[in-house]
Formats: structure tokens, C-alpha cells, sequence
């Protein structure tokens, strides 16, 4: 698995983060990241499918990650490929399923007052969720799978490919999204931007850990 270090743009105090190594999969050099990759994909995209057990009502925080969790053979994957693997089931899963409720967001329908896991199990059973709720739905799923991950608070330019203007980068924080570790490396992942402005999560998305030079051009966090 070739892992790229990158140069720390971001203070690691910002991003609330022990370690100071940012990491990058380059998708065009490594061709078992990407067949790992297409493997996660595959499975996320068929795990809602094809039988009664898998309808909306059954899912539920457990159920999703241990239905992730033994779709895959660990004993022929090291452990930085297995936290891979995962990482990249649940983001797909979430990208696939999870809609952006942008009206019901407005009407105040998703409360900060609620946890994260009643977010989270509220997102899989709705199949949809507020701006932050995407972050914390990974969050919850990859915590549940053993694998190191913090929600940075803060702000995102342009929130959609039509919508212009000024990010304000003070008082209340308007976006979140995710860092998680593998092997003492972090690694951005932005499932509201995939979702909602760059429409894609495919192997050169910019908000699936994609170079931090790239990811901090929309991205600031809270200070």
C-alpha cells in the first residue's frame, strides 16, 4: 500500500489531532489501493440490496459495521488495508444512502441538543441528515470499527457548484468534517462536500483522502 506523506498545512491544534502526519493514497501510482477500493465500493453499493433483511427499518448502527466488518477476509490483510477497506465501506455506504435534507436542516429539524450515535442511528434510519450530520455519521460507524477518528468543526467555501460569494469564518461554525487515523497518518475525508458539491466519490475525489493542499483550498477550521 503506497501511503504519501504530505506537509502538515493545517496546525494539528486546529484539527485536534495527536499526531502531526497528514496522509494521501495515490489512487494513480497504487493499484492494490484502488482494487481495495473497488472491492469496498462494490460491497457498500450491494449491502442494501437484495433481500428483505436489508430494508430501511433494519439497519442500524451494529448491523451496518458488522455486516462491513466480515465482508472482508482479515487474515489476508494487513491492518493499515483493513482500516482502508472500512473506511472507504462506510463512506460509500453513507454516499450511496444518505441524502442532504437541506429543508428540513433549515426548519430545524436536526437538533445539536441530540448524541452523536442517536444522530448517527437517526441518518441510517431517515436516509438523511443535516450538513453535519455526515460527519458524525462516519464518525460513529468508524469508532464502532475500531478506528481512530475526530470530527474538525469549521467552515467550506461554496457550498454548492452554483453558490458563490464570501465564506464567513467567524462565530458559529457551519460545516464539519472528518479526519481519521491509519498506521499514525491522517486522513481528510469530507462526505457533505462529496455528497452535495463535487457530486462524486470516485478515486480522485477531492473529499476522500485527497492531498491536504487540495482539501484546505475550501476548508477552515475553527480556530
Amino acid at each position: 500500500m503506497l501511503v504519501v506523506p504530505c506537509v502538515v498545512l493545517l496546525e494539528p491544534q486546529q484539527m485536534e489531532m495527536p499526531q502531526k502526519h497528514v496522509g494521501v493514497i495515490d489512487w494513480h501510482r497504487d493499484e492494490q489501493a484502488r482494487l481495495l477500493i473497488a472491492r469496498a465500493d462494490e460491497f457498500a453499493s450491494n449491502i442494501s440490496k437484495g433481500s428483505s433483511s436489508s430494508s430501511t427499518s433494519s439497519w442500524n448502527i451494529s448491523s451496518l459495521c458488522y455486516h462491513m466488518s466480515r465482508s472482508i477476509n482479515s487474515q489476508y490483510l494487513k491492518q493499515v488495508e483493513r482500516s482502508i477497506y472500512l473506511v472507504r465501506c462506510a463512506a460509500r455506504w453513507i454516499f450511496n444512502n444518505v441524502q442532504y435534507d437541506r429543508e428540513g436542516e433549515e426548519n430545524g429539524d436536526y437538533s445539536a441538543n441530540v448524541s452523536r450515535v442517536v444522530c448517527a442511528n437517526n441518518s441510517i434510519q431517515n436516509r438523511k441528515t443535516g450538513r453535519k450530520g455526515f460527519s458524525i455519521l462516519l464518525h460513529v460507524l468508524l469508532e464502532k470499527m475500531d478506528i481512530p477518528t475526530v470530527i474538525i468543526a469549521g467552515w467550506m467555501d461554496d457550498v454548492t457548484p452554483s453558490e458563490g460569494g464570501t465564506t464567513q469564518k467567524s462565530g458559529a461554525t457551519t460545516h464539519s468534517w472528518n479526519a481519521v487515523c491509519i498506521d499514525s497518518y491522517w486522513y481528510l475525508v469530507d462526505l457533505f462536500g462529496a455528497v452535495w458539491k463535487s457530486r462524486s466519490l470516485d478515486a480522485i475525489s477531492p473529499y476522500f483522502m485527497s492531498r491536504p493542499e487540495e482539501f484546505v483550498l475550501d476548508h477552515y477550521p475553527e480556530q
